[in-house]
């Protein structure tokens, strides 16, 4: 079940929707478990750009694949990064 959060502006039809992350500007998730694309297409990451996921605790972040589900938790944190800079 994907995770409650509290409202962040007190406004009541924010709680209980799922708040993600990418490149660092918050966004409510439309539904819970999204494509790598979706995420993508959500946070207006150029179609081209790679997306990973911070993952904590872990050195490296997470590749997600444009064809990848996600199942979505609030805070998740998701990252484009263009072709050709990684490395």
């Amino acid at each position: 079940m994907p995770e409650a959060i509290e409202s962040e502006t007190g406004d009541p039809s924010e709680v209980g929707r799922i708040r993600i992350f990418i490149n660092d500007k918050g966004y409510f998730a439309p539904k819970p478990v999204m494509t790598g694309a979706e995420i993508k297409q959500l946070g207006s990451v150029p179609r081209d750009y790679q997306l990973f996921e911070e993952v904590p605790g872990k050195p490296d972040d997470l590749l997600i694949p444009d064809d990848q589900e996600v199942h979505l938790k609030s805070s998740d944190k998701f990252h484009g990064i263009p072709p050709g800079n990684l490395g």
